[in-house]
């Protein structure tokens, strides 16, 4: 074997290499052996001869001659066979003599496009059949090798590992596993000049729990793997009617990441699917990618309703707070740790229906005695008892609810953790507590501490009391008529003087909702007796007031 030789970068190259086929390596006419493959590429101005030429591995060296079984043209009916002259430009592959021969778990997997040379070795193998270790030599007539492949480069089963740039030194960093499974007798999934991908896993909005008001920014990074660097680009993010743009301008190198932000400013409580459009422009060229991104602003269309954290089998109850049907396709559920939760099957919750996520949905049935309601999630975190955070994703993974509970917020061993109110904020820790039912807990049912809907008027309660044994706050419900608003709610003692700045800030839909506790200021509780809730809102100029009674007992 001769000196390696580069004359300006040798006119035929080692362009692609198959060592690892879909399927099995061993038996009769196994798939993965006679499904491997070298490509060549000739990069010169002149038709190439590689008859004579020679492939070597690091234990053989064969001579290559042309393919001349027809059985292959019923498989590659444009390919040449009988013939070694490669056109300038053109491609040849190297073909395993039994590449033809019948095989049910993987029979000729590839499509070879018209005009590709096929050649062969002399023998049954190419060297002494490919693997992860050998590096490969094209030899010319001369006995000099004019091109190499480095090998040891792992791909996956049914992956080729294509060379990045034909005009590049066979060095390990200008070869890749190919993007698409392989490119036999065609230009490389890998060499394209101007590309990137979006990194899917670093697509993110922050904050992680935006409430309306909340600056919201959505980011991701991009992954240069195009051969000339990115120069310019822009982002656009489309919601409804409104697009936000965002520039980057300076250059991204081949093989760099580099990181994108697109600020979409203060958003209204909902659920939004973001389209974002990227383009960017190389020396030559642009290229476009497009990502879907939804985000949850405020309380999420689907929330976390009722936990059991402290039982031999443990759920999580979740509600359609929404008006639209949802469905659960690809729902996870996460905790502190950041183990997940396999995604849930496909189950359409209508508005106001309730679903149980749990690993062992037959345990729930017959504790509870209830017809089937819980659905089979696997792999659901193992829910801590002092303290946990727990996340609700979507099939994107745009968190819809999220709690961080303790202990001491209710449930115990048999007993769940019950939400109050689906129009509070899920870290409100008076909004969750111990359930009362005397099965300890209701999946698949209203839950027990639950409050009532909001009543009619400006300002509603959602009991005509607060009983401070109970542990259960009160729902106070207010609507203005005319959408969004600034607003408070203060309690004041039947002398008039002020216990508690309940509540004040902005309403974006003019309608919410508040829990009183029957606590001060300080969080001590109020004596018992006649309490006058005060509530105030402004919109569009226009003021509102209204006051109420209530009783607090024991």
């Amino acid at each position: 074997m001769g000196f390696l030789v580069f004359v300006l970068l040798s006119i035929p190259i080692i362009n692609e290499v198959m060592y690892n086929p879909a399927g099995p390596e061993g038996g009769t006419n196994s798939p993965g052996d006679r499904n491997e493959f070298v490509e060549i590429l000739n990069r010169g101005e002149s038709p190439l001869i590689l008859s004579g030429y020679w492939i070597s591995d690091n234990s053989e060296v064969d001579s290559l001659m042309p393919y001349g079984d027809t059985a292959l043209l019923r498989f590659a009916p444009g390919a040449i066979i009988n013939s070694s002259v490669v056109p300038p430009g053109g491609y040849s592959l190297i073909l395993d003599p039994e590449y033809v021969e019948s095989c049910t778990l993987n029979p000729q997997p590839y499509h070879i496009p018209e005009g590709t040379v096929i050649l062969r070795p002399h023998d049954s193998d190419i060297g002494n059949g490919l693997s992860l270790s050998d590096r490969l030599y094209l030899i010319d007539r001369s006995g000099d090798t004019l091109d190499s492949y480095p090998g040891d480069i792992e791909a996956p089963d049914g992956y080729s590992v294509e060379r990045r740039d034909p005009d590049g030194p066979p060095e390990p960093d200008n070869w890749r596993i190919s993007a698409c499974g392989a490119t036999p007798g065609a230009k490389n999934s890998v060499s394209r000049r101007v590309a990137f991908s979006v990194d899917r896993t670093s697509l993110m909005s922050s904050p992680d729990d935006p409430q309306p008001g909340d600056e919201i920014t959505i980011s991701f990074s991009i992954y240069n793997e195009g051969l000339e660097p990115l120069l310019q680009g822009k982002a656009e993010a489309s919601m409804e009617s409104d697009t936000f743009l965002s520039l980057f301008e300076s250059p991204i190198a081949p093989d760099d990441t580099a990181e994108i932000a697109i600020s979409l400013g203060e958003l209204a409580e909902g659920y939004y699917e973001i389209h974002i459009r990227i383009t960017a422009r190389g020396e030559t060229d642009s290229a476009t990618a497009f990502v879907l991104k939804t985000v949850r602003v405020g309380l999420g269309p689907v929330l976390l309703n009722e936990i059991m954290y402290d039982d031999s089998c443990e759920w999580v109850e979740i509600i359609n707070r929404g008006t639209e049907d949802f469905n659960l396709a690809g729902i996870t559920l996460r905790d502190m740790s950041g183990k997940t939760s396999a995604p849930a099957s496909s189950h359409i919750l209508a508005p106001g229906e309730l679903a149980v996520l749990t690993p062992c949905p037959a345990f729930i049935t017959e504790k509870y005695g209830m017809a089937a309601c819980a659905d089979s999630l696997e792999n659901l975190p193992s829910l801590n008892n002092s303290h946990e955070i727990l996340y609700l994703l979507d099939s994107t993974g745009t968190i819809l609810d999220k709690v961080e509970y303790k202990g001491s917020w209710g449930g115990s061993k048999g007993i769940s953790l019950e939400r109050f109110s689906p129009e509070v904020s899920s870290s409100v820790k008076s909004n969750w507590s111990s359930s009362t039912d005397s099965a300890g807990a209701t999946p698949c049912r209203r839950n027990s501490i639950s409050a009532q809907g909001a009543g009619k008027g400006l300002l509603s309660f959602s009991e005509r009391y607060l009983s401070l044994s109970s542990g259960k706050p009160v729902a106070l419900y207010y609507s203005l008529p005319c959408g969004p608003s600034m607003a408070r709610m203060i309690i004041f003692d039947s002398m008039g003087r002020r216990v508690r700045n309940l509540w004040a800030g902005e309403s974006p839909t003019g309608k919410g909702v508040v829990l009183f506790d029957g606590k001060d200021d300080r969080g001590s509780p109020l004596p018992l007796g006649l309490y006058i809730v005060y509530f105030e809102g402004k919109t569009k100029g226009k003021l509102y007031r209204n006051k109420k009674a209530l009783v607090i007992r024991r």
